[in-house]
C-alpha cells in the first residue's frame, strides 16, 4: 500500500468522525480546500517545464491538511457485582445411646474331660452321681432292657427289634480310644453314656475313635 493511499484511509476515517459529530461544516471546510489542492497539482501537472511531480513531492503537498487522529477517551470500569448471601449452617447430629453392658459368662470348668470322668468314679455310695442328672440315660437303658428281652441269641446276635449290637475290638483301660467296629454304627453306649457320631465319637474306615475313653465297657449299635 502506497503512502498516499494509507493517507487517504486516515482522512476517510477522519472525516467519517466529523459527520458522525454533526460537524458538516468541517467536513465542507476540508472538502473545499481539498479541491483548492487538486487544483493547483492540476496546474502543477500542466506546467510549461512538462514535470510530472513526484509521489513524495504530493504527499509534501496533501499532508499538512490531514488533521492527526483523534483519540478516544478510556471508558469507565464497571461496578463491582456484590457477592453472594453465605448459607446457613445445618445442625449437628445427635449422639446415638450407649447401650447397656452385657453380663459376664459363667467361667468353664478347668478340668479336662477324663479329668472330671476320673472325679465322678472316685465318687461312693450316696454320692455317686444320679442317673438321672445324665440327659437321656434313662431311655437308652429302658432301650438296652428291650434289647435284652427281645433278643433271640448271646450278645451280638439278629435282634427282634431289628437293631444289632456289636462289641468293638480294643483295650478298655480308661486310656484306649482307638477300637475298631466292623459294621456302622447308629450310636455307640460306653460305661452306660450314649454317643452319636461327631458327638462323642467319630467312625471311619472300621476305626471306631472315641471322645472319652471307656473304662469299663463299650458297645456299639448298628
Amino acid at each position: 500500500m502506497s503512502i498516499i493511499q494509507e493517507k487517504d484511509k486516515r482522512f476517510l476515517l477522519f472525516v467519517e468522525r466529523l459527520v458522525k459529530k454533526g460537524l458538516m461544516g468541517v467536513v465542507l471546510f476540508l472538502l473545499d480546500e481539498i479541491q483548492k489542492l487538486e487544483d493547483r497539482i492540476s496546474g502543477t501537472l500542466k506546467g510549461e517545464d512538462g514535470h510530472t511531480p513526484t509521489e513524495k513531492e504530493l504527499v509534501a503537498l496533501i499532508e499538512p491538511l490531514i488533521p492527526e487522529p483523534i483519540k478516544g477517551k478510556d471508558g469507565r470500569d464497571g461496578v463491582n457485582g456484590k457477592d453472594g448471601i453465605n448459607g446457613i449452617d445445618g445442625e449437628n447430629g445427635k449422639n446415638g445411646e450407649r447401650g447397656m453392658d452385657g453380663k459376664d459368662g459363667v467361667d468353664g470348668s478347668p478340668d479336662s474331660p477324663q479329668q472330671i470322668r476320673e472325679k465322678l468314679e472316685s465318687l461312693k455310695g450316696d454320692d455317686r452321681l444320679d442317673k438321672s442328672a445324665i440327659k437321656g440315660l434313662e431311655e437308652e437303658i429302658e432301650k438296652l432292657r428291650q434289647i435284652r428281652t427281645s433278643r433271640t441269641g448271646a450278645l451280638g446276635g439278629v435282634l427282634s427289634v431289628g437293631v444289632r449290637v456289636e462289641t468293638p475290638e480294643g483295650t478298655i483301660d480308661g486310656v484306649n480310644t482307638i477300637f475298631t467296629a466292623y459294621k456302622f454304627p447308629k450310636y455307640v453306649v460306653g460305661d452306660g453314656i450314649t454317643y452319636f457320631e461327631n458327638q462323642g465319637y467319630t467312625y471311619s474306615a472300621k476305626t471306631l475313635t472315641m471322645t472319652i475313653p471307656p473304662s469299663n465297657y463299650l458297645r456299639s449299635f448298628y
